[in-house]
């Protein structure tokens, strides 16, 4: 595990500036929003596939009717988003 640097944003920076993004970018979501409340909102921590653990920030749902997880994965420092089926996620 990497040290801490005070020069790099830390994650929830990241991953608050991301959002920001995502939210200009509207083109590439799965389809409409789930409503959420407040506590729906916090971002939890996930195990996908029981493997990687990663950060759940918000649910969309397909045309097919299935759900997707937006989710932060970090490696080497990166963090990256992606969409995750509902059925490959499991609460941490």
């Amino acid at each position: 595990m990497g040290t801490w640097r005070a020069d790099r944003p830390t994650l929830s920076e990241r991953v608050a500036h991301t959002r920001q993004n995502e939210a200009r970018r509207r083109g590439d979501d799965p389809g409409p929003t789930q409503p959420a409340t407040p506590q729906q909102r916090k971002p939890c921590h996930v195990w996908i596939d029981g493997d990687h653990a990663a950060l759940l920030i918000g649910w969309k749902q397909a045309g097919d009717r299935t759900w997707w997880g937006r989710v932060v994965l970090v490696e080497d420092h990166d963090p990256q988003l992606a969409w995750i089926r509902q059925d490959r996620l499991t609460k941490a």
